[in-house]
């Protein structure tokens, strides 16, 4: 098609054309796939369902499928509605829109009162439409759940589940409303920042007693380190924590930064090391640092979530507590951009700092 001699009107009138006749072409696909139905095709083929009939025959996606199914028994009882959809005059989105509400008798002023409304838009109005009874409500309560299961060697954490709609609405704005908190990085997804915001929803309500421990000089971890395997593999292996999961250098580096972990060496499986008693940063100190720098040191940060000090050399390399080893950084610098992703903190010499990206290989705790 030479598209370069049409003018921009012209163009538009071309795909309205395009568009119409694909509408018609799904309306008549929409009645062989009814016929198809009636004769239990899907079934005599061993297909699951005729929805995985259609997508595997006419190489669509399942929920383009669905929708051609879905009208394909929904259309015969309306009439005026499958006409329109043959006419071109609507799509088919916005007719499977309106079957979900229509009647014989009331097909037409829906189709009518539809044109004012964009797809989105109409799948909005028609959801106001849609009866939820009391028995539905509960019964959609007592099916909530929440499933939280590690891999074999527990380095992954699946989580999934459901809840009602109220129940839902909160989660989605507390998530949402922590992501927003977090510094801007483009280079993660908003899943990825929704799920760093679950987990600093979850530390913030273990903040109190995880900060009344770590006063106490109580660290609340211990991690066991099988000294030889963690010589052996840079400390990608041997290390994990008491009653819980495996964990990698990086994992270990962290949790002793913040001194919340005690680390206890094993060789022969006895204990042959552990990790020194002054773990924690005194409390005159850790103010101290916070007041000095008065907010996140990292360029163009504003943050002020859960500001922490950090070992600027690290504490798993023998890194002290000294206020000049330590700068201030908010959670997400410090938890994620350094002990997760590898950056490392570097001073200049007019005392700023400078985020080092991560070289190819890292040292092991």
């Amino acid at each position: 098609m030479d598209t370069e001699r049409y003018t921009t009107d012209e163009l538009e009138t071309e795909l309205r054309r395009l568009e119409t006749l694909k509408r018609r072409i799904a309306a008549g696909q929409i009645a062989l796939i009814a016929e198809i139905d009636r004769r239990q095709v899907a079934t005599i083929d061993g297909c699951r369902t005729l929805v995985d009939w259609v997508s595997a025959r006419l190489d669509v996606p399942a929920g383009d499928a669905a929708a051609l199914v879905t009208l394909s028994r929904r259309l015969p009882d309306l009439p005026r509605l499958a006409g329109a959809l043959c006419d071109g005059e609507v799509g088919v989105g916005r007719a499977e829109a309106i079957t979900r509400i229509a009647t014989a008798s009331t097909e037409h002023e829906l189709i009518t009162r539809s044109a004012m409304f964009d797809l989105s838009g109409l799948k909005r109005w028609v959801n106001r439409h849609r009866r939820i009874g009391r028995d539905a409500e509960r019964d959609t309560d007592s099916r909530s759940f929440l499933l939280i299961q590690p891999s074999l060697d527990e380095s992954w954490w699946a989580i999934s589940g459901g809840v009602g709609a109220l129940a839902g609405a909160v989660i989605e704005r507390a998530v949402c409303e922590r992501a927003d908190r977090l510094p801007v990085d483009h280079a993660v997804s908003r899943a990825h920042r929704q799920a760093l915001a679950l987990e600093a929803l979850c530390a913030d309500s273990l903040d109190g007693p995880a900060s009344e421990e770590l006063a106490a000089g109580s660290p609340s971890i211990t991690a066991f380190v099988d000294l030889d395997i963690a010589a052996a593999t840079a400390g990608e292996a041997g290390a994990e924590i008491a009653a819980g999961p495996r964990i990698g250098p990086d994992a270990l580096q962290e949790l002793w930064c913040t001194g919340a972990v005690s680390v206890v060496g094993l060789a022969g499986q006895r204990p042959a090391s552990a990790s020194p008693s002054t773990r924690t940063i005194s409390p005159a100190v850790r103010r101290f640092v916070l007041w000095r720098d008065g907010g996140c040191r990292a360029g163009g940060c504003r943050s002020r979530y859960r500001l922490q000090p950090h070992h600027v050399h690290l504490r798993s390399h023998g890194g002290g507590h000294d206020p000049d080893n330590l700068v201030t950084l908010c959670w997400f610098h410090h938890h994620v951009v350094v002990h997760r992703r590898g950056y490392r903190i570097q001073l200049r010499s007019d005392g700023s700092l400078e985020l080092v990206a991560p070289q190819a290989s890292r040292d092991p705790p």
